[in-house]
């Protein structure tokens, strides 16, 4: 009797054992659901509220009229920024990068972390936005100009920037625009490469040399060959994200190849 008293106990120990497991595996999975679920909305909402800029504000053409007037080349200028800076006034530029279809308007804070996990709108989401560095001038008439964006696993914001190392994707359109209210940009990509997380990027660069050391450096370690020269009078853009990598970043450098006056 006190044998099988014994085994009673032992199978109700076991059974709350099992019973305890089988709870833990259900909290384990309903998380990870609602992990994925979350990620999810947050990947919708930031994609509709992009969407959304895009169609209100802008009317990108595939060959804009260019005009002369007083010497000086004129584009129409697709952005409506002032409608855009009527919702958000922190708005720099607009960034158009045809290879990888991202088109997405380009933030500046007083800050590095204000845009980091904020959307246009300034609604908290992963996604954040593409913001240029807080220490760059917003006209883009710094030597290097920084501009940031997250790497989401859905490609959107920077996440196919990493696609310029693939073949036949920088030959499909190696050209960046940038338009602000001012100037439009037309910027080339001379290189692209993976740098450490520790690297620091130069946008002040006191003297010809050290811009020309910046340049050199990412020909030299970047993962394409574009056969593109870059000379100390050029300026040029430093798109900046994250990998899958903690300890590193991927970086696509590009330079000024046409300037234009904005016609509003």
């Amino acid at each position: 009797m006190a044998k099988q008293k014994g085994m009673k106990k032992k199978h109700r120990i076991r059974n709350s054992i099992e019973n305890i497991i089988l709870l833990i595996a259900i909290a384990v999975f309903c998380f990870a659901a609602y992990k994925i679920i979350s990620s999810q909305l947050e990947y919708k909402q930031a994609n509709d509220e992009y969407d959304k800029l895009n169609t209100a504000y802008v009317k990108i053409e595939a060959a804009p009229e260019i005009v002369e007037i007083d010497g000086e080349e004129v584009m129409e200028n697709p952005i409506d920024f002032a409608g855009l800076e009527a919702e958000n006034s922190d708005i720099v530029a607009w960034i158009e990068i045809g290879a990888i279809e991202a088109s997405y308007p380009v933030m500046q804070a007083e800050d590095n972390d204000f845009y980091l996990h904020r959307t246009f709108e300034k609604v908290y989401n992963f996604a954040g936005c593409i913001f240029l560095d807080y220490n760059n001038k917003a006209d883009f008439t710094d030597k290097n100009t920084i501009i940031y964006g997250h790497n989401m696993k859905n490609g959107s914001m920077f996440g196919n920037l990493k696609k310029f190392k693939e073949e036949g994707v920088y030959e499909s359109n190696p050209y960046i625009w940038v338009y602000t209210k001012d100037y439009i940009y037309k910027y080339e990509i001379y290189a692209c490469q993976e740098i450490s997380v520790n690297k620091r990027l130069p946008i002040n660069l006191a003297s010809n040399r050290r811009f020309m050391e910046y340049v050199r450096e990412s020909l030299e370690n970047s993962d394409i060959d574009t056969k593109v020269t870059v000379d100390k009078d050029d300026r040029v853009i430093s798109l900046y994200t994250c990998t899958t990598n903690s300890s590193s970043r991927f970086i696509v450098n590009a330079k000024l190849v046409e300037q234009y006056k904005s016609k509003n």
